[in-house]
């Protein structure tokens, strides 16, 4: 099949991302600096529990930034599903807690609860 065209076929190239795109993408993706002042700023949530890995029970803390712990939980149901295929009834939960901006961690996290880059 070398060297044969199909008809309609596209030949897809690489896209070029610059670092403008990413803080574009991260602004639409989490609402950053869109909504100030009405209420839908992220706060940061510090999530710990363990999650079946195997045959074995793994502990885990993790930060997310959310609008309240109802979607802070989401998220990491979310995240630890596509980064370890755990599914949500082997994950379990024992604490959220809220965060003060100076407890961060994650420069992610920090970065998103600070309203992202300035423009």
């Amino acid at each position: 099949m070398e060297g044969k065209s199909f008809p309609g076929r596209k030949k897809w190239a690489t896209p070029v991302v610059s670092a403008m795109s990413y803080k574009a993408f991260w602004r639409k993706a989490f609402n950053i600096g869109g909504n100030k002042g009405k209420g839908s700023a992220m706060k940061p949530y510090r999530i710990s529990g363990t999650f079946l890995m195997g045959d074995a029970w793994s502990p885990f803390k993790k930060e997310v930034a959310a609008k309240d712990q109802v979607d802070a939980v989401k998220r990491l149901y979310s995240d630890l599903g596509s980064k370890h295929r755990v599914k949500r009834r082997n994950i379990k939960i024992t604490s959220v807690e809220e965060l003060e901006e100076d407890q961060v961690q994650d420069p992610i996290v920090g970065f998103l609860i600070k309203g992202g880059a300035e423009k």
